[in-house]
């Protein structure tokens, strides 16, 4: 049967078509079309006036292993929590079709009775399920011919071991006489959202759906337990607070969805009551305040837009202080959860108009934060909705924050390793720019050789092994003076460069070459062990830089020099010892005619030591 709409010229008197077509001249001429999509969306949420008016009655059969009851679910509201079963019995033309989001009544203090009439086609035991997890407390009764069969407790502020079925939602079982009707009725009670979703499952498959979605929470919860190690030894070992913040986070949303799926309430606690009936938006709020933090480090948002990080970071400290209220009981339930339905969109709104902003100049880690946020908004305001009794309760609005949420997760972990990266690109520039800095603080600018600094680190070096056995020589020009008088002072400076170079090419790959000032270089020789060794890889040098060499100016100069050297260990155990030992013996072999090869004599060594 049809319901009659009333004429606005009814209801409006003899000025209403005037009015109307005031009105509708005032609205633009595409107002029809852009109210399609509004319509049909409440279409498919409200009950329809057809809906209203029938009373059908769900059939059990073989057809299927699960039935969802809500088309056939009628409510009688209780505002003064005093019907009894009795009383709601006497009352059952009372109850009517819903006028709510499909098994969604929103958040209602009120007592809600369901009844629900079904006839079972085949002999069965059959399982009844309320699946939503938070809702306080469930009492449920089947009735058979004004006669109760079978009653049951259930909800979260029930402890676990008393349910009919210690399961994730709230479940009984119960026998139905096939061909017989007979009318479930559910008197519900909560500070929760009170969402109705009921099916009933023939038992065996129960098990399996039950079992299959156990599994996929257990992958999610699996992943996310991954996900937070991970986080901790990268922040751990790169020491960088980002990979905390998102730790952070992970926590929250797996500690939501433990306590929201109902695992919780399974397997880790008896009852969801007191500071427990508020864990899932405790949960919410944590991973709010990790995210905030999380956003503007991986977005470096304190320099790239510092009033949308202080905004972000505002959020960030709101969620912390109404999860603090909420522990310490300031804050009941629903207060709890407003604040999270309210700070989790404008959060998401400002991080999403950063990363969309960076995304679009071309930020790569901006990209995937955009796609991890985009479904994070898309998960998170249709719970938010469905908390606020705004959307239909089943499962594909119930498990699409968990869904979405796994998205954002793992492109965020797509960001983390792209951090990872920046960080890494960043220490080894840090890491060259410190070697260039080091390379320049101990090295002749002129000819590329060590300088005096550069000089005493490489003997020190070579001092540290277990066995230390090197030489050092000192060697002064001969004739270099003449060389910069004679031809100038880029002569002189090619002249240096050339014997940096001479030397270079006559020694091993090992030996290091330094130049202390002027005209002095020293060389260090490794694993020179014996005097005679030692003098002949001095008579060699020597004999290099004796021969004629041309400049760049095609002039020909030629340059001697006088060596002296020491012996690691023998002559000297220290840098400045071993230097002044060669330096002795220089000046030694300089008083005995020059371009020679000397040795540190015995009285030297003494001197020196």
């Amino acid at each position: 049967m049809e319901r009659k709409r009333p004429s606005r010229r009814a209801s409006g008197g003899p000025g209403g078509c005037a009015a109307e077509a005031a009105e509708a001249s005032l609205l633009p001429r595409r107002f029809p079309s852009l109210l399609l999509p509004i319509w049909l969306l409440l279409t498919l949420l409200w009950p329809s006036p057809g809906a209203l008016a029938s009373t059908p009655v769900l059939t059990l059969d073989a057809s299927a292993s699960r039935f969802d009851a809500w088309d056939a679910v009628r409510v009688l509201m209780d505002p003064t929590h005093t019907l009894a079963l009795d009383d709601v019995i006497t009352r059952r033309d009372e109850f009517a079709v819903p006028a709510v989001p499909r098994a969604n009544f929103g958040p209602n203090p009120q007592t809600i009775w369901l009844r629900v009439p079904v006839r079972a086609a085949i002999d069965d035991r059959w399982i009844v399920e309320l699946d939503y997890a938070p809702i306080n407390r469930i009492e449920a009764w089947v009735v058979m011919s004004g006669k109760v069969i079978a009653h049951a407790l259930m909800g979260s502020d029930i402890p676990a071991a008393e349910r009919p079925i210690r399961s994730r939602s709230h479940v009984f079982a119960v026998d139905l006489a096939p061909g017989e009707l007979h009318e479930i009725y559910l008197r519900i009670n909560s500070a929760t959202t009170v969402a109705t979703p009921i099916r009933l499952h023939r038992e065996a498959g129960f098990v399996n759906y039950e079992s299959l979605r156990i599994l996929l929470l257990g992958l999610m919860f699996g992943t996310t337990s991954l996900l937070i190690a991970m986080t901790l030894v990268n922040g751990f070992s790169m020491r960088d607070p980002a990979f905390f913040h998102y730790g952070v986070m992970l926590v929250g949303v797996t500690t939501f969805f433990i306590a929201f799926s109902g695992l919780g309430h399974q397997f880790l606690w008896s009852t969801q009551a007191g500071h427990l009936e508020k864990i899932s938006p405790i949960g919410a709020l944590i991973a709010l305040t990790g995210l905030s933090r999380f956003v503007i480090s991986a977005l470096d948002m304190r320099q790239r837009s510092p009033r949308m990080a202080r905004c972000l970071a505002v959020t960030g400290w709101c969620a912390l202080v109404a999860m603090l209220g909420a522990v310490i009981g300031l804050l009941d339930y629903r207060q709890v959860s407003t604040a999270a339905t309210i700070l989790g969109p404008i959060e998401i709104a400002l991080a999403l108009t950063e990363s969309i902003r960076q995304a679009r100049a071309g930020s790569r880690m901006a990209v995937y934060m955009t796609i991890g946020w985009g479904a994070y908004a898309i998960g998170s305001g249709s719970f938010a909705l469905l908390l606020r009794g705004l959307m239909p309760a089943g499962l594909v609005t119930q498990n699409l924050f968990p869904f979405s949420s796994v998205i954002e997760m793992l492109a965020w972990m797509r960001v983390l390793s792209i951090r990872i990266e920046v960080l890494r690109q960043n220490a080894e520039r840090v890491a060259a720019e410190k070697q260039a800095l080091y390379a320049l603080a101990h090295t002749d600018v002129l000819t590329g050789a060590l300088n005096r600094r550069g000089l005493v680190a490489a003997i020190e070096t070579a001092l540290a092994c277990d066995r230390p056995a090197f030489a050092v020589y000192l060697l002064d020009l001969d004739g270099f003076k003449a060389v910069n008088d004679r031809l100038g002072h880029e002569a002189g400076d090619e002249t240096l460069v050339h014997v940096s170079r001479v030397l270079r090419e006559v020694l091993r790959d090992d030996d290091i070459v330094a130049r202390l000032g002027g005209d002095e270089f020293v060389v260090l020789a490794v694993n020179v062990r014996d005097h005679a060794t030692a003098e002949a890889i001095g008579r060699k040098m020597l004999d290099l830089i004796r021969q004629p060499f041309a400049l760049s100016d095609r002039r020909i100069a030629n340059v001697g020099a006088t060596i002296g050297f020491a012996l690691a260990p023998h002559d000297g155990v220290r840098p400045d010892t071993l230097l002044r030992a060669a330096d002795a013996a220089m000046y030694a072999g300089k008083r005995a005619g020059r371009q020679c090869v000397r040795r540190a004599n015995d009285d030297v060594s003494e001197a020196v030591h």
